[in-house]
């Protein structure tokens, strides 16, 4: 592989004009394609294709003209396999959340908030 190297590099150094020209062909091609980039401003759209990540995309679609901020809480992979518990579990982390919140928020930035902890009924309420 070095060998490889070695000759490009002993091929074009006794041909200056013509590593001139490439480095110039390679910059112009990469100053054209990196021009004709286009920024996507969905992010929904790097979501899966599965049921749920359909429901966020609509949600996002929803909120992505009002000025909302969606904090969803969710179990992690060490949750209880109650759904009781789990249900607890995210009320205590959501009201930590909002102490900490209001705490922090000395401005009054967020002047309504609404919170509930049944996903769906949450996904719905941004919705509307």
């Amino acid at each position: 592989m070095t060998g490889f190297f070695l000759s490009i590099y002993d091929f074009l150094s006794r041909r200056k004009a013509l590593a001139a020209l490439l480095l110039a062909v390679l910059l112009g091609l990469s100053l054209f394609l990196g021009l004709r980039m286009d920024f996507e401003e969905d992010i929904s759209k790097f979501l899966p294709g599965d049921p749920v990540s359909a429901r966020y995309s609509e949600v996002y679609e929803a909120m992505s003209t009002r000025n909302n901020i969606m904090v969803l809480f969710t179990p992690g992979e060490n949750a209880p396999e109650d759904p009781d518990e789990r249900k607890f579990l995210i009320e205590d982390a959501m009201d930590a959340f909002d102490e900490i919140w209001e705490q922090e928020d000395e401005d009054g930035l967020i002047s309504e908030k609404a919170i509930t902890v049944d996903e769906d009924s949450s996904l719905d309420m941004i919705e509307t």
